[in-house]
């Protein structure tokens, strides 16, 4: 229930003021850090932000600052125009005292994200203009083609790869938008799927090479954000406490694991935190460290580590994906060429 009233209030929001993209989050995100980091409160900050801003970062300075005018947290105004993640890196930053510490990693962790997703969709682009041109092309080339060969001999009677160009011209005019329609539908319940699925069958799942990387990309933040609450004199029993408040599904399902796990009486820190969210390589690390004063300074270490490793997989996944289209692309060019000639030839025979 509580899931489906932010999924609202992020759409209300969004109608209402605009897309505020990730490259305006970066930058509002860096400033806000800066500025608290200097010692202004966080309202004033806010404030500040609106008054340098226009467009879109103002109203969204605007939305916050009237929140925090109403007694809510900073986290509570920001929640609808950034992600759910983030939002609970920030309250557990309030909830703490440690809101310049989390603002800062908060900050750099969403610029490594994002630069890597930048880099993601600029390695997609070229390949799926290459395409969707194909795509086009081919039904250009039934119109202007093929349906003047259909007049001369019926398509029963052509080489199969004629027939299938013939039939991928068809469906492509006919359905395009329905196969819109069922990619925008398989986007949106694997990420349904990735924030709220748990379970044993999660755990199976999480070895998936790419469901792998929103494990890793949970597990960084998470041991960021527990490292910095730690590190500030809040003892693992209420930090977990804290991080469980607003947690997504998935990320609460671990630390509750964790939790029972140190009511269980397991002295380890590691394997506490050892529900296999955070890398086996990670929780030997951490195992070997967890009885030493600098247990959270390697906590924020891997953090940022693991933070790397997510954005450079999701670099090299956007260029293995774009390598694919271009593939396919080159595939469809070729069944262009022998499509025609070889309905051409049946014909002139």
């Amino acid at each position: 229930m509580q899931g489906r009233m932010l999924m609202f209030d992020v759409l209300k929001k969004r109608i209402r003021y605009g897309y505020f993209s990730r490259e305006k989050q970066k930058a509002f995100l860096e400033d806000l850090s800066t500025l608290v980091a200097d010692g202004v409160p966080a309202s004033q900050a806010i404030e500040t932000i609106r008054q340098v801003s226009d467009g879109i970062t103002e109203r969204v300075a605007m939305s916050i600052s009237r929140s925090l005018s109403q007694g809510k947290g900073l986290a509570d105004g920001m929640q609808g125009w950034f992600s759910r993640p983030l939002v609970e890196i920030i309250r557990a930053g309030e909830t703490s005292g440690t809101l310049e510490k989390t603002l800062k990693a908060a900050a750099e962790s969403f610029t490594q994200q994002t630069d890597a997703m930048k880099s993601f969709l600029g390695t997609l682009a070229y390949p799926l203009l290459v395409l969707t041109a194909a795509f086009l092309m081919i039904v250009f080339i039934k119109h202007s083609v093929l349906d003047s060969f259909a007049a001369i001999r019926p398509i029963a009677e052509w080489p199969d790869v004629g027939q299938s160009l013939y039939r991928l011209g068809f469906l492509t005019e006919r359905y395009w938008w329905l196969v819109l329609l069922l990619i925008g539908f398989i986007v949106f319940m694997l990420a349904r799927l990735l924030q709220q699925f748990t379970g044993e069958w999660r755990t199976r799942l999480d070895e998936l090479p790419l469901i792998s990387l929103y494990r890793d990309m949970a597990a960084a933040r998470f041991m960021e954000t527990l490292g910095l609450l730690i590190s500030n004199g809040v003892v693992l029993k209420t930090a977990l406490s804290i991080m469980h408040r607003e947690a997504a599904p998935y990320l609460s399902w671990h630390i509750l694991k964790m939790e029972f796990s140190l009511s269980g009486g397991k002295e380890n820190i590691a394997d506490v935190l050892d529900t296999k969210l955070i890398s086996h390589a990670d929780i030997v690390r951490l195992r070997t460290v967890a009885k030493s004063s600098g247990f959270e300074h390697a906590l924020l270490s891997l953090g940022k580590q693991a933070n790397r490793r997510a954005a450079k997989a999701i670099t090299i996944t956007g260029k293995i994906s774009g390598g694919l289209l271009l593939f396919l692309g080159a595939i469809m060019a070729a069944s262009m060429v022998f499509g025609i000639y070889s309905v051409g030839s049946s014909i002139a025979t």
